[in-house]
């Protein structure tokens, strides 16, 4: 650093304009002294300047050197302190922060909150990296892909800076972004009264890296006015998109608006639930439409769904769309491959619009009776299908399904090699499966394991029922030449055997002991 110093004026003009005023001064002199007071000010305020300058630069020195003081002081307390006995004292920085970037990627979510730092809030992990030791958190700040994940409150106004901070730190790395109302129950707080405006500041402070986002979810009330700034934005690193927002404005069959029509080419996965939007669907692989407070029309649904050529999971609720008209072209859908349908009712609703020739799973969310009859009428064969599972999540009262129509159903699945019952009844298949060992054409002959979650409403009498239909089934299918593998069971289930049973049974079959049975929501 340059050294400066100070340069002595001489102020001869200043002695010899003393000597005069000591002296006596004649009338001819005025005119001399005169210019030699105005040559003496000049030389006082030019050297008046000279120090002003040379004292803010030393200011400025002395602010360089009070800044680099507590680094070097930090340095000096780190190899004094330094624990040479930590374990991880020897790894090098790089390995460090691969070490905080694999503990991050194994967090799957993330609480609501865990960006306000509120007393019952989880610290995220990269908060609680950064709090070990100075060596830590210099390699925390340093290892951009630890600041990505921004998880918000809409409702909580010190967001904002949180925001900025991740941002910052994030560098270049892609964003997974997630907006969730925390609403503290019992607050007084009205739930819609600043979400709005809130979520729009947040917004513009996201909207300047539109280019880094990699996931958006969105989990709150949202107007449409609100999202109408992502209309026409261009998202190149965007591959997921998750909307929970419902909508309290009626039918809206015109209103829905485009999302990201500038151009979405990585988009890969669609969740959206209680709303629409029109978003690019060329390169969607998985897509799950929940329900609305409105039903699309057939019309809009085809628009909708007619541009998937990469769709490989479908999940979407019977009652998404206006039963369609039969007789009317099928969507085709032939890289399709695992379909999950919210069956309500007795009819398989939307589902009568597609062609799927390729599917390979089915799973079915509703009461087994219903699935029965849905499947029936509708009457479509699945030859590629090898999977089946039924989920019945509400408690119901025991509906059986007519005999006739249970090997029918069974028979539009000729593939299956794998069935599931959680919480759903599965007594009608298990009859229609051990009646028919009989037939001549043997119902899923293929079928190599059976699992059965029993709902934990089932009654004793059902569970002993379970049990006989599967011995039986699992003894013909072994002296048939066509063995199942393996049976799947919950401890409810199996406490209806005597041990001898059990042996025998796990003679023929590999046999698996599940811990619970499935609790139903009323």
């Amino acid at each position: 650093m340059p050294r400066l110093f100070l340069t002595h004026m001489p102020l001869t003009s200043a002695h010899r304009v003393t000597d005069h005023i000591k002296s006596p001064i004649t009338f001819a002199a005025y005119p001399q002294v005169t210019q030699l007071i105005m040559t003496t000010l000049e030389e006082l305020l030019a050297r008046e300047a000279d120090i002003q300058n040379t004292k803010a630069k030393l200011s400025l020195q002395i602010q360089e050197l009070d800044d680099l003081l507590p680094n070097v002081r930090i340095r000096i307390a780190e190899i004094r302190n330094v624990n040479r006995h930590a374990v991880t004292y020897n790894i090098p920085n790089e390995t460090l922060s691969a070490i905080f970037e694999a503990g991050l990627s194994d967090l799957v979510d993330r609480p609501i909150n865990s960006l306000s730092f509120e007393p019952s809030a989880t610290i995220p992990f990269e908060f609680q990296v950064s709090a070990i030791s100075r060596r830590w958190r210099n390699v925390a700040l340093s290892t951009p892909r630890l600041w990505t994940r921004l998880h918000i409150n809409v409702l909580k106004s010190t967001e904002d800076d949180l925001i900025d901070l991740y941002l910052f730190r994030s560098k270049t790395c892609l964003l997974d972004i997630v907006s969730k109302n925390q609403l503290l129950l019992y607050s007084g707080v009205d739930p819609y009264a600043d979400i709005t405006a809130r979520f729009q500041q947040h917004l513009e402070r996201l909207l300047p890296h539109v280019t880094r986002w990699r996931k958006l979810v969105i989990m709150h009330y949202a107007e449409p006015t609100t999202l109408s700034p992502l209309a026409h934005l261009h998202v190149p690193a965007l591959e997921t998109i998750m909307v929970h927002s419902q909508s309290y404005f009626g039918n809206q069959h015109s209103n829905i608006m485009d999302m990201f029509s500038g151009g979405a080419p990585r988009l890969s996965s669609v969740e959206l639930q209680g709303t629409y939007f029109w978003l690019p669907r060329d390169t969607i692989t998985s897509l799950k439409l929940d329900v609305c407070s409105f039903p699309l029309s057939e019309a809009q649904f085809r628009r909708f769904m007619l541009p998937m050529r990469s769709l490989m999971h479908l999940c979407l609720h019977s009652t998404i769309c206006i039963e369609p008209i039969i007789g009317q072209p099928s969507i085709q859908l032939p890289s399709l491959l695992s379909l999950e349908l919210h069956l309500v009712y007795m009819s398989v609703g939307a589902l009568r619009l597609f062609d799927l020739p390729a599917v390979e799973t089915l799973t079915v969310h509703g009461i087994t009776h219903n699935m029965i009859e849905a499947f029936s009428q509708h009457h479509v064969l699945y030859p590629t299908l090898q999977s089946l599972t039924v989920i019945t999540q509400h408690r119901t009262s025991k509906q059986c399904a007519p005999a006739t129509k249970t090997p029918d159903f069974i028979s539009l699945f000729p593939g299956v090699r794998e069935v599931v019952f959680q919480g759903a009844d599965s007594t009608a298949v298990l009859h229609a499966l051990q009646d028919g060992q009989s037939a001549d054409v043997l119902l899923w002959a293929e079928l190599s394991k059976i699992t059965i979650r029993p709902a934990s409403q089932t009654t004793i009498a059902v569970k002993r029922q379970i049990w006989t239909y599967i011995t039986k089934l699992v003894t013909s299918r072994f002296r048939r030449g066509h063995p199942i593998s393996q049976i799947e069971l919950s401890e409810t289930i199996l406490e209806r055997c005597t041990p001898k049973q059990r042996q025998r049974l796990e003679e023929q079959v590999t046999l698996v002991e599940c811990q619970r049975d499935v609790v139903g929501q009323d």
